[in-house]
Parts: structure tokens; C-alpha cells; sequence
């Protein structure tokens, strides 16, 4: 069984990818590209040819209001930031 520690853990490291962001946010998929490339949404992870977003990251900008946080740029150490699309 597992703890709350360890499930809250696991909830913080779940990664969405475009269509669980699509149907969470109510976007086209479409729509959710632009904001991207325009830095309307939260920064995603690049894993290979995929892009992926941190649920928490996500998470925190609905309850910001769909705004993006510039806080959690500053939150980034140097060697992570070339894993950032």
C-alpha cells in the first residue's frame, strides 16, 4: 500500500502530454501549439520528439488563473534548462 507522501509525490511527477491538455484546459489541440510558441501556457518538458507537461505546472496555472507563473523560471537550475521547450 502505498502512503500519502508517496502518492502526493507521484501526483506532483505526472506528465500530461498535448491531448490530456487539450481536454483538461477545454483547447484545441491546435490552439494549446500556440499558446505554446507564444509562452501563454506553462513551459513543457521536450522527451525526444514529444513535449510533455508537469501536472503541477498545469495545475498551478489554472488556479492562477490561466496565467503564466514567471516565478517558477526562476525555479529552473541551469543544467535543467536545456530539457525545456
Amino acid at each position: 500500500m502505498l502512503s500519502s507522501a508517496t502518492n502526493t509525490i507521484t501526483a506532483h511527477l505526472q506528465l500530461l502530454d498535448i491531448d490530456d491538455l487539450s481536454r483538461l484546459l477545454k483547447r484545441s489541440k491546435a490552439a494549446l501549439w500556440r499558446d505554446h510558441e507564444a509562452g501563454a501556457i506553462p513551459r513543457g518538458m521536450k522527451l525526444g520528439r514529444s513535449v510533455r507537461w508537469r501536472q503541477r505546472d498545469i495545475e498551478r496555472f489554472i488556479e492562477n488563473g490561466c496565467v503564466v507563473d514567471v516565478s517558477d523560471a526562476a525555479d529552473e537550475t541551469p543544467e535543467n534548462e536545456h530539457d525545456r521547450v
